[in-house]
């Protein structure tokens, strides 16, 4: 994986003693990873959604942030899409961790509550709540979910920012998108990753109306790859969640009148980052 050169003004006789300084800085590649536990559920909900509609070729509401990583990846030359990065109806755990690294786009697609002031907010796992089965020490890190796994009669389990701070590895120099429902309605969640090297973590403010949520995350992905006119650069971390805002409305109420709770999506981190630059 390629990193950036450090560029030093030196003397002349220093510069040529040095065989890779006269080559231009070469871009941080970027791997896209999407994490979805409920991909096969979420295909049929919100079709009859006509507010925002879905993005063109989409017709599907679990593959509405596939589109944003792939248009990202259409994008910029820096960022590469692979199906097999698409963790599609599988249990958030330890393994998905493993996953996780540094240069990535890392997109969330789950469930998430807001348990209290000690526990803050969660990812919903979408894997059966199963008591006796958790280590003791992480009984204070999984707890059981109102959500239900799919396809059963069982409650999910739930993790928390300890069990992100636990098994989370360095993610330097990476994006995450939580696409949870609370997923920033503190900053714990957001700074577990920040703490692990992220750059940038995008997250909700509240309860989030569902495809109001979704296509925020495919815009702002979207966007990442784009040129800011205003600028004649790619658009910045804050600059797309503006963007986004503006096109979709601030927060799930503008454009969802009695439907939305007024959820936000928010930026914690650099909002100066960007993917590329021209």
């Amino acid at each position: 994986m390629k990193t950036k050169l450090l560029v030093l003004l030196a003397i002349p006789f220093l510069l040529v003693s040095c065989e890779d300084s006269s080559k231009p800085n070469e871009p941080i590649h970027y791997e896209i990873i999407s994490v979805q536990p409920f991909y096969e559920e979420l295909k049929e909900v919100c079709k009859d959604d006509t507010v925002l509609g879905f993005p063109p070729g989409v017709t599907s509401e679990a593959d509405i942030i596939i589109e944003g990583g792939k248009n990202l990846a259409k994008s910029l030359n820096n960022v590469s899409y692979k199906d097999e990065n698409n963790l599609k109806n599988t249990a958030i755990s330890k393994n998905t961790f493993t996953k996780f690294g540094k240069n990535q786009v890392i997109l969330l697609q789950t469930h998430g509550n807001y348990i209290d002031e000690w526990s803050h907010e969660t990812f919903v796992t979408g894997e059966k709540y199963d008591e006796a089965s958790i280590p003791e020490d992480e009984k204070d890190m999984i707890t059981i979910a109102n959500e239900f796994v799919p396809g059963t009669t069982d409650r999910s389990s739930q993790i928390t920012p300890d069990y992100v701070k636990k098994y989370c590895p360095d993610v330097s120099g990476s994006i995450v998108y939580m696409g949870q429902c609370h997923g920033g309605h503190d900053p714990i969640l957001a700074q577990t990753f920040l703490d692990k090297g992220a750059v940038a973590v995008y997250g909700s403010t509240l309860q989030i109306h569902m495809h109001y949520g979704d296509m925020m995350q495919y815009r702002v992905t979207s966007l990442l790859g784009e040129v800011n006119p205003e600028t004649n650069n790619y658009y910045t971390t804050g600059e797309a969640l503006k963007k986004a805002q503006s096109e979709y409305g601030v927060d799930d109420s503008v454009k969802y009148h009695g439907s939305g709770m007024g959820a936000r999506m928010i930026l914690f981190g650099d909002p100066n980052f960007r993917l590329a630059n021209k």
